[in-house]
């Protein structure tokens, strides 16, 4: 599918979920970011050190506004960031 003449012809009234969970995904997600294809963005930071699939390729810190957060009690925090317009 291409996003990019959905985004156009739909506008905002489309939603795609796109999941990370191996490193081809995560290289499909560093695209939408930088063809700024994504509007808001759930991130959760596990209290694990074992390797990981990077995303912050795309992700400009500075072009974010954190909408919230949750620490669960199992040490796993949820931060729903959204594009600033």
């Amino acid at each position: 599918m291409d996003l990019l003449n959905v985004r156009e012809k739909y506008d905002k009234d489309c939603i795609y979920l796109a999941e990370v969970g191996d490193g081809g995904s995560a290289e499909y997600v560093n695209g939408l970011f930088l063809y700024n294809l994504v509007d808001e963005t759930v991130l959760y930071l596990l209290p694990l050190s074992y390797g990981g699939i990077s995303l912050t390729g795309e992700f400009q810190s500075a072009c974010w506004k954190l909408l919230g957060y949750k620490t669960f009690s199992n040490g796993i925090c949820r931060l729903i960031y959204k594009r600033n317009e």
